[in-house]
């Protein structure tokens, strides 16, 4: 079979008997494929044939790897009607049109735009000589305002602090929001990044709470509607500067920032961080792995591939926390828009990594990286259903990207908060997560109450992992009723 310009060919899982691809199309469940020739790289857990032929070797990010071609149509999912219409991102959804307002605090003056584009050049430089994170990055802010952030109700106000002499102090990307019928100010992205940290100079103004506050104050007060401030996810220090926006009303959520530093020898590297027992452990893991199949490393690189990569990761991801109950962003639409976009696009801001793990034809692992100046993010991984899943398959292709890392030059890398045992197998260093609400009128409580309160029995069932399962299993059970009600009203249709 012939698909965009790649040959390859399709072998029978379990057995060896050869199948015609008229008869692979039509073996369904085990084989979903989209109508036409074009496999659809979305199944490649469900597909142990899906193999690839005349893989071609190449040098990336220092390694000499097996790269091949993940193809796939997003519309080609037309079996699954639902499921397409999640993953359809051919359409950007509009932006406003730019304004600019400003306002005077203190030595500096504070301009809002609500259009990022305004200021896409000075931002660029900006982001690169100051302390940020990749969460708001020009290249990912933007890819978000095309895609999800009209759906969750974020008007984008972008905070430009300029010194007298017109240079700029700081970028804070926040936005306007709805929550409980109130109107909120809050940082742009917030269902997507992993981190919100702002855009300061090291040498910044605005690193004096007292004027930062005065400046967040003034913000919120020229908006109109806006009862409450409500920056949640933020590290405590950044690039080992304390956080300016982290003030007097801060609160913590649960959730740390995870990270560990690097150095040209991964091996040096991964002896000071790793026990002697857990380095025996994670080889033994390897050996049984590659018993079940040999071990290759793939990256997703043109724009087929990656919306390949995105769809096959979305669907092994949601399996994944399906089965221990957890909710996931990637059940949101707008998020798989983002996410295409993202994957689509060739961003200037940073370098994505797109790696696909194999053991044999089958999937092991996937794991979606970004290299923002000296920080390596790990986005997202997840695992693949095999016999080897046991294994720990996700710790082994962790350790890769350590090791790729670390070739490359890369001072950081970022595990992202939460917990995760390819997390724990290092030494990380934690920075606490905090949250900062600041109610301006008596309605505010309003808006913000909940999200306290929830962020306030976060930290407490985290200190209880009983009790923490004891509430996964119950919301669980009740997102299940609530699906079953949804499918019974839409029955009776």
């Amino acid at each position: 079979m012939r698909i965009f310009g790649h040959d390859f060919y399709l072998l029978v899982p379990m057995s060896d008997e050869k199948l015609t691809t008229s008869a692979a199309m039509s073996a369904v469940p085990n084989w979903v494929f989209p109508f036409g020739d074009d496999l659809c790289a979305s199944h490649l857990a469900t597909m142990r044939c899906y193999r690839w032929i005349a893989p071609r070797r190449e040098t990336h990010r220092g390694l000499v790897r097996e790269t091949s071609i993940m193809s796939t149509r997003a519309h080609a999912l037309e079996r699954h009607a639902d499921y397409a219409t999640a993953h359809t991102v051919d359409i950007e959804q509009p932006r406003s049109s730019s304004g600019r307002r400003v306002l005077d605090v203190g030595p500096l003056s504070v301009e809002l735009y609500d259009d990022p584009a305004a200021i896409e050049s000075e931002w660029r430089q900006f982001e690169q000589r100051a302390v940020s994170s990749l969460f708001q990055s020009y290249d990912w802010l933007d890819a978000w305002l095309k895609s999800g952030a009209l759906a969750h109700g974020e008007a984008p106000v972008i905070a430009v602090g300029r010194r007298a002499s017109g240079a700029i102090d700081f970028i804070w990307p926040l936005a306007v929001v709805r929550r409980n019928g109130f109107s909120l100010l809050t940082w742009l992205g917030t269902p997507i990044n992993s981190y919100n940290t702002g855009i300061f100079d090291l040498n910044a103004e605005v690193r004096n709470p007292t004027l930062a506050r005065a400046a967040l104050s003034a913000i919120a007060h020229s908006l109109p509607g806006v009862v409450a401030i409500q920056l949640v996810n933020q590290p405590m220090v950044w690039e080992t500067v304390p956080n300016p926006l982290v003030l007097d009303r801060w609160a913590p959520n649960g959730d740390f920032a995870r990270q560990i530093s690097l150095g040209a020898d991964a091996d040096s590297l991964i002896g000071s961080q790793v026990s002697a027992q857990r380095r025996r452990d994670i080889k033994r893991k390897q050996r049984k792995i590659e018993e079940l199949g040999k071990i290759s490393l793939f990256d997703a690189r043109s724009t087929e591939e990656r919306r390949g990569f995105v769809e096959c990761f979305l669907r092994l991801k949601l399996t994944q926390l399906e089965k221990i109950r957890s909710p996931s962003a990637f059940a949101d639409s707008s998020v798989v828009r983002f996410l295409h976009l993202l994957a689509a696009g060739t961003p200037k801001s940073f370098q994505q990594h797109m790696e696909v793990q194999m053991v044999g034809d089958q999937t092991a692992s996937m794991r979606w990286g970004m290299t923002f100046k000296d920080r390596y993010y790990g986005f997202n991984q997840t695992v693949g259903d095999g016999n080897f899943r046991s294994f720990s398959p996700g710790l082994v292709h962790t350790l890769h990207s350590v090791r790729a890392a670390c070739l490359d030059g890369t001072e950081f890398y970022d595990f992202g908060p939460g917990p995760g045992d390819h997390k724990d197998f290092w030494k990380p260093t934690d920075t606490a997560l905090v949250d900062t609400r600041i109610v301006l009128k008596a309605t505010g409580w309003a808006a913000v109450g909940p999200s306290m309160v929830w962020s306030a029995a976060k930290v407490r069932l985290r200190a209880h992992p009983r009790a923490l399962d004891i509430w996964r299993n119950l919301r669980f059970h009740v997102r299940g009723l609530a699906r079953h009600q949804v499918r019974v009203a839409d029955g009776n249709r």
